[in-house]
């Protein structure tokens, strides 16, 4: 029998031209920050920057580390962060979560916190940049967390080197999220450590078996023996990410051919189309319309949306009927009356009751702010619903801050209205005459103490609701898909 070698294997650290390959790879837009809590990884990663940046004459980043409250000690861990911060010359910035916290779902819920925390600040110092240390430990684990979620594609390719912060909230969309390590082992990143002689600071939780990922990651432990070990899973994430990039090309080629996108937020789709695609693609194409009609930038859950892929292909097939139409994720849809060369059409709507509710929230979070149109000049856009982008032309557009008006849907007492004062509507000429019924009350209008006084897609202004000093003026609204 041979015997055990207990000879001590040599870990390779990354060195200082892997490190450049990496952020090459990246390509980081400045200026940047990264979100350091003190751990191996989040340190290593603050030292092989800091260097980078010294060596390529580039700005350095700033620091941004989450107090989330949980622990005794974690004020002062903060600090700790700052300390070393300071001794590579960087700005260090703590951000505290002071909110209540949940009594279930800690983690997942400091985790929300940790992004939201990180991307505010990013926004409010107009850093385009927010990089974090995953590494090719954090993607094995990642990827079988999801696949005991019976993840499909998507979720599998697990982390991406570059993407969106994941948030809902669209005001950080424009904030890039870059994960330099993801094909790097911690050990080696903690040789980097250990050669500069940098301390980082232990988590007790990263070691408490009540968590998830904690159970996960002692079991690709166990597992290393017989195959399943953290690199050969992270090569999978990898080699899924392939699949997906090929798959979303092939949908976006379907949806080019079967959906017809309309300026007043709604979606005309050419259902045998999409029935007769594969259902992968099919669904892909389904998902997109949903998000970009209710201006989401997260996709549905993908059982809700099987679901209401096979009522679309059953109602197609004359097995089942649609009713008045099916909801999903914000939208309406619904079938169009059959007409030559429109048989098995569906519209895709934005839903009045959701779109009520997120500008609710919206309006509740903006506080006494939403009854001005303050910070609205001339040539500068306003995002409404996420789908919109609202602009109004003068020469000299500045709304005085006693000037009552607010951006709301058009709803049914707007239309009444709008069709009112148009005669052409009547008629069924002019602009935003063929905008369907169930889209009307959904667009977007400027109200003066409970007048319309412009709907762009009607092109329809009242400048008698105007002060003075902004006639002449004209809005537009533009829809944004995504």
């Amino acid at each position: 029998m041979d015997e055990l070698d207990c000879t001590p294997k040599t870990v390779r650290r990354l060195s200082a031209q892997e490190f450049d390959g990496l952020m090459e790879a990246a390509a980081p837009v400045f200026p940047w920050a990264l979100g350091v809590s003190g751990g191996s990884d989040s340190m290593a990663l603050m030292v092989l920057s800091a260097d980078w940046a010294a060596r390529h004459s580039k700005p350095l980043p700033f620091i941004l580390t989450v107090d989330h409250g949980l622990r005794g000690e974690s004020a002062h861990e903060a600090e700790t962060v700052g300390e070393w911060s300071a001794a590579y010359g960087l700005l260090h910035h703590v951000l505290p979560w002071t909110d209540a916290k949940p009594a279930g779902g800690v983690q997942a819920a400091a985790r929300h916190a940790r992004y939201h925390l990180l991307a505010q600040w990013c926004l409010a110092h107009k850093v385009r940049t927010l990089m974090t240390a995953h590494t090719e430990d954090d993607q094995a684990e990642t990827l079988l967390l999801r696949l005991g979620r019976g993840s499909g594609v998507d979720g599998l390719s697990a982390m991406a080197l570059r993407g969106r912060v994941p948030l809902a909230d669209p005001q950080f969309k424009d904030i890039s999220l870059l994960r330099p390590l993801l094909s790097v082992r911690r050990e080696r990143l903690r040789s980097v450590l250990a050669d500069k002689g940098q301390a980082w600071i232990e988590d007790p939780s990263n070691d408490n078996d009540h968590y998830a990922r904690v159970r996960v990651r002692k079991t690709i432990a166990l597992l290393s023996g017989d195959g399943i070990e953290t690199g050969r899973l992270a090569e999978t994430a990898r080699r899924m990410s392939r699949v997906r990039q090929a798959l979303e090309s092939a949908a976006e080629e379907l949806c080019a051919e079967i959906a017809t996108f309309d300026n007043a937020g709604f979606v005309r789709l050419d259902g045998q189309g999409l029935s007769q695609a594969p259902e992968e693609l099919g669904l892909r194409v389904l998902a997109h319309l949903l998000m970009a009609i209710s201006g989401s930038v997260y996709p549905p859950r993908l059982t809700a949306l099987e679901r209401l892929y096979e009522g679309l292909v059953q109602s197609l097939q004359g097995r089942t009927g649609l009713g008045s139409g099916r909801t999903l994720a914000g939208c309406r849809i619904v079938p169009v009356a059959a007409a030559p060369g429109r048989e098995g059409h569906f519209l895709i709507v934005r839903e009045m009751r959701a779109l009520s509710a997120r500008l609710r929230a919206h309006q509740e979070a903006l506080g006494e702010e939403r009854h001005t149109l303050r910070g609205l000049g001339a040539g500068k856009s306003l995002l409404w619903d996420n789908r919109f982008a609202l602009e109004f032309n003068s020469a000299s557009f500045a709304p005085p801050e006693h000037w009552m008006a607010e951006i709301h849907p058009l709803g049914q007492e707007g239309w009444r209205q709008v069709n009112r004062d148009l005669d052409a509507l009547r008629s069924g000429a002019g602009p935003g005459a063929d905008v369907p019924a169930l889209v009307r009350p959904t667009l977007p209008a400027l109200w003066v103490e409970g007048q319309v006084a412009a709907v762009p897609h009607f092109n329809h202004i009242r400048h008698d609701l105007f002060p003075t000093c902004l006639a002449p003026v004209s809005m537009e609204a533009v829809f944004v898909r995504g």
